[in-house]
Parts: structure tokens; sequence; C-alpha cells
């Protein structure tokens, strides 16, 4: 009985054909060494070149020599200076020399204005929120005030000559109605028209008894009256 694990049944298999590319390349394999291009031995006699030191049959060692130098000892009178030979960095591209250095600027360059732009374009976008809050609030501060001043007008039974006399009905008259060249023109009058028909100063949002009361007590028609010097905010009179 045979053993499952022999191997003699390997010695009665068929040989398989090789195809005739399978030998060639075995061939090669295990002919000589294919001979190196014309580039392959310039590299390896510069590479030679550069890591053989400098000995007595080079022109400049010689001349060193007549002055006293001797090898493996620094330049110099006291021999403070270099004892190697310049390093020789290889140029293996196609660009110009001092291609590097453009570079490395360009890149600065742009890295710079990059900064700048982005820079900017927050500085651009603070702006925009700062002016949209202000309009925005100048709006809201308008129809307050525009509120106030009808109320006002309807106490004082002046109604009919007021020039800001409430429209038929104060709910069209919403913060979409007005426009901002409109609240811009009205502003600066309605504000007047406070102060000189009621006595009331938005800036300092208080009532006082009369013309010499205010002109005493408030510190002046204008919002830039009333701002601090170290803010910008006006400032309450308190009354």
């Amino acid at each position: 009985m045979a053993d499952y694990m022999d191997d003699s049944f390997l010695v009665d298999a068929p040989k398989t054909k090789v195809s005739k590319s399978v030998e060639q390349i075995r061939r090669r394999a295990k002919g000589p060494a294919l001979p190196k291009s014309a580039r392959e031995l310039e590299v390896d006699q510069r590479d030679e070149g550069l890591a053989k030191p400098i000995d007595h049959t080079n022109k400049g060692f010689q001349l060193l020599s007549k002055m006293g130098f001797k090898a493996g000892q620094g330049l110099g009178k006291h021999s403070q200076g270099a004892s190697q030979g310049i390093a020789i960095t290889l140029k293996r591209n196609r660009k110009g020399l001092g291609s590097a250095g453009d570079t490395e600027r360009q890149k600065k360059a742009q890295k710079k204005q990059l900064n700048e732009g982005v820079a900017q374009d927050i500085k651009s976008y603070q702006e925009h929120r700062r002016n949209a809050h202000t309009e925005k609030k100048r709006r809201k501060d308008f129809l307050k005030c525009l509120r106030l001043c009808r109320g006002l007008d309807r106490m004082a039974n002046k109604e009919d000559h007021s020039p800001f006399a409430m429209s038929p009905d104060l709910e069209c008259e919403s913060e979409e109605v007005w426009t901002d060249m409109e609240i811009e023109c009205k502003w600066g009058p309605l504000v007047t028209y406070l102060r000189e028909q009621h006595f009331y100063c938005h800036w300092c949002t208080a009532s006082y008894d009369n013309h010499t009361h205010m002109t005493s007590t408030c510190p002046g028609p204008q919002e830039e009256d009333h701002c601090s010097d170290d803010d910008d905010e006006p400032l309450d009179a308190g009354l």
C-alpha cells in the first residue's frame, strides 16, 4: 500500500511546456548584466570624483602648498579657516540660477497677499455688520420716537398742526414701510420738533419743564453732544 505522503507521483507527472517568452526572461536573468547607459556612467564617475579628496596632483592644492598649506590644515594665518573644500551642489533641473530664491519670495508674497485679502474681507464683513446694526437701530429709534411724538401731540392737542400727524392706520407704518431715505430725511426734523414743541430730548430720553430748563441741563441738540470722550454711546441725563 502506497503512502499517501509519498512524492513518487511527482516523478511520473508530465512535464509542462514552458512558454518561449518565460524561457527568454530566465535566460536574460542568468546571463551577463546589461551595460550601463552613458548617463549612469556619468553619474558614477561624478560621484567617485566628488568623493575623492584633493591630492597633490591638483593645481589648487599645489598653489596652496607653496604658501605653506598642509593637508587637513585650516586656511588662514592661524589655521582658523575651512579645512575642506567648498561642497558642490549639483543642479538637477532646467531652472535658471537663483530660481529657488525667487520661488521662496513668490511663496512669501502670495502668502502675504492671501493674509491681507483675508484681513480685508474680515474688515469689510465687520463694517457691513456694523452698518446693518446701526441702520436697524436707527429705524427702531425712529419709529419709537415717531409714536412718542404723536402721543405728545395728542396730549397737547397739536395733532392738527403737527407735521408728523398719525396716518389713518398706524399699523401701516411698520418698519418695512419707511425707507432709509425717508428716515434719514425725517430723523433730524423729528428730533428738533420734539425739543422745540415738547421740550423732550431724544438723546437724553428725558422731558423738561421748559426751554430754559432744557438748555441748562441737556448737553445739546445733536447726538455727538451726548457722547463721552471714551465712548460713542449717548449720555443719559438721568431725568
